[in-house]
């Protein structure tokens, strides 16, 4: 995977402080990675990426779910 198009586009995703915020959980995912012995890129895009739907409308998260027929458990179903 092409780590600067996804950095660039959870940058675009998201506020300036949560953007910071993600850049840190990518940092401190890859130093596990190292002591864990897993794959430091899998790893840095995990991080880079876990907050990346926060900001999606309802309407965006419906489409996703659809387009990519991702399966809701209870809690999930709005």
């Amino acid at each position: 995977m092409n780590k600067e198009l996804i950095y660039n586009k959870v940058q675009a995703m998201l506020p300036e402080k949560r953007f910071i915020h993600s850049i840190g959980v990518a940092s401190c995912a890859v130093k596990l990675s190292k002591i864990y012995n897993y794959d430091e890129e899998k790893c840095y895009i995990a991080g880079i990426t876990h907050d990346c739907a926060k900001y999606l409308t309802k309407d965006e998260v419906e489409y996703y779910v659809h387009r990519y027929n991702i399966k809701l458990d209870e809690l999930e179903v709005d």
